[in-house]
């Protein structure tokens, strides 16, 4: 039993150091609300805002 706890918390352990580190990066500011992104496959990005406005931003 000792031996299937102690596996478990290396197991456990492992996963923690594994997963990836992320950076946020801000690259457009100024919504009102903003409730989706969506990208268009080119250099622009569409933001979607709850109050009806399409925002379209050239990256």
């Amino acid at each position: 039993m000792k031996f299937f706890v102690l596996l478990f918390c290396l197991i456990f352990s492992f996963e923690l150091y594994c997963q990836p580190v992320l950076q946020l990066e801000e690259f457009a500011s100024g919504f009102t609300k903003p409730v989706g992104l969506i990208d268009a496959g080119d250099e622009r990005v569409f933001v979607i805002c709850q109050d009806g406005f399409l925002r379209i931003i050239q990256t």
